[in-house]
């Protein structure tokens, strides 16, 4: 996997991850889908389709097919299931007129049916970083390593003046026109990977972990950590991101009884 260079402070968000076939069930803004076509669950366990009949159904996707929820818009001539440039997913009728909405309106959103068997509305916010930005550069072109990155030890990744590399004495460094500005300071470790934020460890265990505000909204789903990532600006800034619920359907009765 290689990293990814995006022009935008955010643009990055919920947007090139995507790229990998594993996030090809996820809608980005401006995508949709149409009748009696599936949107899957990252672990196939639920799907969520809109019927002839107008109605949005997730279902569940393992053993006895039932349904877990709806819009109940039946009759109402929904022709099409689509995530609006304005980040709301609406049912559309003919005449691209919605019929039934989310309450999701803003930025840098995502559709999924999560393992739980919610239809969810993400974003993306940060909640940890460096702190060694400098305003005199501008937010953009980021260097972006997405969930599941690891890094080649002894290998530099530029961005502009900065270099981010995970060093053969195992430290992990960040530098400025080849000045430290951030070091993990692991000595010893021999991997690093971006997991939920950078994690840095060796044979022994995790000798480093991102820790960041944020909170986690019940149920949870594995997309909050999925459709993060690690990125370096051109300020000089090193930022962890995350995805977060905007808006969600209740989570399969029969996993919370």
């Amino acid at each position: 996997m290689t990293t990814i260079r995006l022009a935008g402070m955010m643009a990055f968000a919920l947007g090139a991850l995507f790229s990998d076939t594993t996030w090809s069930r996820v809608l980005e803004p401006g995508q949709s889908i149409a009748v009696n076509e599936p949107l899957l669950s990252e672990d196939n366990r639920y799907y969520g389709t809109l019927q002839p009949d107008g109605n949005f159904v997730v279902y569940q996707n393992y053993g006895t097919r039932r349904a877990v929820w709806s819009t109940r818009t039946v009759g109402k001539g929904a022709v099409r299931a689509m995530l609006q440039a304005d980040g709301v997913f609406a049912l559309l009728n003919a005449g691209n007129v919605p019929v039934w909405r989310t309450d999701s309106r803003g930025p840098y959103r995502k559709f999924a049916i999560t393992e739980h068997g919610q239809a969810m509305v993400l974003t993306v916010t940060d909640w940890w970083t460096s702190k060694t930005g400098d305003a005199r550069f501008k937010q953009q072109n980021a260097l972006i390593f997405p969930f599941g990155f690891h890094f080649e030890k002894g290998r530099q990744y530029e961005q502009g003046m900065y270099g981010f590399s995970l060093q053969h004495d195992g430290n992990m460094v960040l530098k400025r026109h080849g000045a430290p500005i951030w070091a993990s300071h692991t000595y010893g470790a021999t991997y690093a990977y971006v997991g939920p934020g950078l994690i840095i460890g060796d044979a022994n265990g995790e000798r480093f972990r991102m820790k960041g505000h944020y909170k986690e909204a019940a149920p949870g789903t594995v997309l909050y950590t999925k459709l993060g990532s690690v990125a370096v600006f051109p300020d000089g800034n090193l930022v962890a991101y995350r995805a977060t619920q905007v808006w969600s359907s209740p989570r399969d009765w029969y996993e919370t009884n």
